[in-house]
């Protein structure tokens, strides 16, 4: 006689298994997909950073790259979202007329940035002006990312030992 199905043992053991594995593997994944945020977003403000630099050089003019808040200020703290604006007058806030050129989205819940300075200018050049900047990016749980814009106007990023609360 052919038999065809599970048991009811079997099936209790297959379910014991699939438990097991799920307990394993779904903290790694949730730590896996943690990880690839904080890397997609240090891409994305490199990518931003080099941009301006970039377009600082090709326009001739500074151009200036901030955290905003919700009121759309540049801060140190609490930013919401990177922009990059063309600042005519180089006060390191975006004036009405002055163009800006960029906007990230806003930043996931759980992720901070924080900077050593309010704005970063980007001259004609595309040195920075004032001294080297850096910029934290927190994903909490995950290692601090320094992304480190030296005087000569690069960028370059690195990840730290220290966790993020």
């Amino acid at each position: 006689m052919l038999q065809r199905g599970f048991t009811l043992l079997e099936l209790l053991v297959s379910m014991a298994l699939l438990t097991i594995l799920l307990g394993v593997g779904l903290p790694s994944l949730q730590s896996l997909l943690t990880d690839n945020r904080a890397r997609f977003e240090q891409e994305r403000i490199l990518k931003i950073l080099t941009a301006a630099r970039l377009q600082a050089i090709s326009d001739r003019q500074t151009i200036t790259v901030c955290t905003v808040n919700a009121d759309n200020l540049c801060v140190t703290h609490g930013g919401q979202a990177l922009i990059m604006f063309s600042d005519d007058n180089g006060d390191a806030t975006q004036d009405p007329g002055e163009a800006r050129l960029m906007a990230s989205p806003g930043f996931s819940d759980g992720l901070s940035l924080t900077s050593s300075r309010t704005a970063i200018n980007f001259a004609p050049d595309g040195t920075t002006l004032g001294s080297n900047a850096t910029l934290q990016l927190c994903v909490s749980g995950q290692p601090r990312i320094d992304l480190v814009i030296s005087m000569s106007g690069r960028a370059q990023s690195s990840t730290q030992s220290t966790l993020c609360p």
